[in-house]
């Protein structure tokens, strides 16, 4: 629903949570990719603080390959 909604920052912030909650399970398969497509969403919006955010915790989880926001 989120997805077909037309709301960017909504879906930039479901992926977050998303994200965030696969990371805390473990799950990095799946929360990683999440939160990449997070980021994406965010900084095509202009949204540099929560980008800031989630590059933070993606550099924890993914190492040097997404030093972009």
């Amino acid at each position: 629903m989120v997805r077909t909604a037309n709301r960017p920052l909504l879906l930039a912030l479901a992926e977050e949570r998303l994200g965030r909650a696969a990371l805390e399970a473990g799950d990095r398969q799946t929360g990683v990719p999440a939160l990449e497509r997070a980021l994406d969403r965010l900084i095509a919006l202009g949204a540099t603080a929560p980008a800031r955010r989630i590059q933070a915790v993606l550099e924890r989880y993914a190492g040097d390959r997404r030093a972009r926001a």
